[in-house]
């Protein structure tokens, strides 16, 4: 399990939007007029609660200034379209969204770097208009909890992604395994996911065929799963954990069976 970049860690109090009144209502466009009177930052902001009609009124109103936003509990965002409008956003974090199947057309966002969806099922699902950015680097997905991971179709969604350089898929079941996508993505160097999401065979491969691609489970094992209560995780479906020195037998024989496999695989046109 992959920690957040830091920057979405938006904690300063300028930096939050929220109704400081305790309306109950959500953040509706004469709640956000009451709350931006006082000083907020016109770059970065960690919006609480915004309601469909608060989303237009923010973008139109206040928007083209930001180029971080976080939607913080967006559960009564149902359409985001409005964010096509922002030239100047550059990172996008959506939070708690369950009443949306689908992103927006992002082709008019021509700075937008990075973009990070957590626990927003349908979303996650089958993201195709990601495709519709030239300019994305980085996508970060985040399926919720350990025990009710989201499920994404396939990598389909990354097919052809220029500009995309990192994949992380947390807490994530990957439904069809269309592993070659990863030869459609030129600037691709890293790609993190959890330690079971793949098989052995499956990460051996992609070692193998993408050998300048790196990730914590792309190898014999990762000491960054936070499930995992032992020393390290060998990385593969069903896999086990193993603590060290006790284990280090097991570990050996882990590793010979990964490298003949990268060997193997390496070797196959």
């Amino acid at each position: 399990m992959l920690t957040e970049n830091s920057i979405f860690a938006i904690r300063e109090p300028e930096k939050q939007l929220y109704d400081s009144r305790r309306c109950r209502c959500g953040l509706t466009p004469e709640i956000i007029d009451y709350e931006m009177q006082f000083f907020h930052s016109n770059t970065e902001l960690q919006i609480h609660h915004l309601t469909q009609d608060g989303l237009e009124h923010f973008v139109s109103k206040y928007g083209s200034t930001y180029r971080t936003l976080y939607f913080y509990f967006s559960s009564d965002i149902r359409d985001f379209s409005p964010l096509a409008d922002l030239k100047g956003l550059e990172a996008v974090r959506i939070e708690w969204c369950r009443n949306t199947d689908k992103l927006w057309d992002m082709s008019l966002n021509s700075s937008l770097k990075v973009i990070s969806i957590d626990c927003a099922k349908r979303v996650i699902a089958n993201p195709m208009q990601l495709q519709t950015s030239s300019t994305l680097e980085e996508i970060r997905f985040w399926g919720g909890d350990f025990d009710n991971k989201h499920t994404l179709e396939s990598l389909s969604c990354f097919r052809g992604m220029k500009s995309l350089k990192r994949i992380d898929l947390n807490d994530i079941k990957l439904k069809t395994k269309n592993l070659d996508i990863l030869s459609s993505l030129p600037q691709i160097g890293e790609f993190n996911f959890d330690a079971g999401m793949l098989t052995t065979e499956e990460i051996a491969w992609i070692c193998a065929k993408y050998p300048h691609i790196r990730g914590d489970c792309l190898g014999v094992y990762t000491t960054n799963e936070v499930t995992c209560l032992n020393d390290i995780r060998i990385c593969g479906f069903r896999k086990p954990g193993l603590d060290l020195p006790k284990d280090q037998k097991r570990l050996d024989k882990y590793v010979a069976e990964f490298n003949a496999l990268v060997e193997k695989y390496r070797n196959e046109p």
